[in-house]
C-alpha cells in the first residue's frame, strides 16, 4: 500500500472516531434528557430539538464518509 494510501485511511478513521464519539454524546444526552422525571419545559424541549438536529447532521457526515477505504478479506 503506498503512503499516499496509508494516510487516507488514517484520516479516515479519525474523522470517523471523532464523529463517532461525538455521535455517543449526544445519544447519551438526549437520553438523559428524555429519562427525567420533570414535565417537559420548553427550554428542555429547545435542547432535545438542537440536539436531535446535530445528530441528523452527525448521521449525514457519517454516510458521506461511506465505507473504510481499505479492503478487507475475507
Amino acid at each position: 500500500m503506498s503512503s499516499g494510501r496509508e494516510r487516507a485511511v488514517m484520516v479516515w478513521e479519525g474523522r470517523r472516531a471523532l464523529v463517532s464519539l461525538r455521535l455517543d454524546e449526544i445519544e447519551r444526552t438526549l437520553a438523559e434528557l428524555r429519562a427525567m422525571e420533570e414535565p417537559l419545559s420548553g427550554k428542555r424541549r429547545e435542547r432535545m430539538a438542537k440536539l436531535e438536529e446535530e445528530r441528523r447532521q452527525i448521521m449525514l457526515a457519517l454516510a458521506r464518509l461511506g465505507p473504510a477505504p481499505h479492503a478487507k478479506m475475507g
